[in-house]
Formats: structure tokens, C-alpha cells, sequence
């Protein structure tokens, strides 16, 4: 019961986080000549966050018309110790990171992201044909959204003249 109470606060504040982060984003100013701005990006942002909190806590409603869930014996379990890909998977988000950071104006970002999530997501345990496929479409979303639709230049390092 309490961890359902604990569900549906959290889902409220994340609601009511991405409902101010949508409000406040729509306050910025518009760019002239282009039909979104600053604010477009955030404002898409709140609006996903406030329907995964609403989803969250009404999960939490309709999970109290049903019966209760015990936790089982894994949750019982007073100490968890990390495998070795998990550990290997927290080293790799951390300094990943730091080496995307340091390498992505001279390597570019279509050659260093994917690495970076390809190893995580191997290190995560995830099958690699998913791994490559989610990889692969993130990637060209990302790539798209940002440097074609919203004209955020992404570095390409490498690749400059590929594209």
C-alpha cells in the first residue's frame, strides 16, 4: 500500500512538473521567420513528462481495484549485489560520457553516441540485434530532429563532409 501512495505522489509531482515545464517554456520568445523556438523543444518535454506522471499515478488507481501484489522474494532481500555488467555498465555511463564529451567535436556525433549506447546497452544485457536496431533508429531521430527540423548543429567531426 505504501509503495502504491509512493507511485501516485511521484506521478502528481512529475504531472505537475511537466505541466510547469510546458508553461514556462511557452513564455519564451519566438525566433522570427521560423514557426517554433526556444520553448518548442521543453514544451514537448513538460507535455510527455505531465502524461507519464498522469500514467503513473493512474496506474496506481487501477492497480487499487485489483488485488494486492506481494513483493516476492526478491524484494525481500536485504542487500542486492551488483553483477559485474552492471558495475561494468555504471563505469561505462560515467566515463562514456566524459569520452563522448572530450571526443565529440573531433570524432563527431553520428560516430560516437552510437558506440557510447551500444556498449551500454550490451552492458545492460539487451539482445544485439535490439541493441543495433534501437541504436540505429535513436540515432537518426535524433540526428533529424535536432540538425535537420530544429537546426541545432551536432558536430560531425569525421563525417563532416558526408553530410
Amino acid at each position: 500500500m505504501r509503495a502504491r501512495r509512493a507511485e501516485r505522489a511521484f506521478g502528481a509531482v512529475l504531472a505537475v512538473t511537466g505541466v510547469v515545464i510546458a508553461r514556462a517554456s511557452a513564455a519564451l520568445p519566438s525566433i522570427p521567420a521560423q514557426a517554433y523556438g526556444p520553448g518548442f523543444f521543453p514544451m514537448w518535454v513538460g507535455i510527455a513528462l505531465a502524461a507519464c506522471g498522469v500514467l503513473l499515478a493512474g496506474r496506481t488507481w487501477w492497480a487499487a481495484a485489483g488485488p494486492p501484489v506481494s513483493p516476492g522474494p526478491a524484494a525481500s532481500s536485504p542487500r542486492v549485489i551488483p553483477s559485474w555488467r552492471g558495475v561494468l555498465g555504471i563505469a561505462w555511463l560515467v566515463l562514456g560520457l566524459g569520452a563522448v564529451a572530450l571526443w565529440l567535436e573531433v570524432v563527431g556525433f553520428l560516430l560516437c553516441m552510437p558506440v557510447f549506447m551500444l556498449g551500454y546497452l550490451w552492458l545492460a544485457g539487451e539482445p544485439v540485434r535490439r541493441s543495433v536496431l534501437t541504436t540505429a533508429v535513436s540515432m537518426a531521430v535524433v540526428y533529424w530532429g535536432f540538425a535537420k527540423w530544429l537546426k541545432v548543429p551536432l558536430p560531425l567531426g569525421w563525417l563532416e563532409g558526408l553530410f
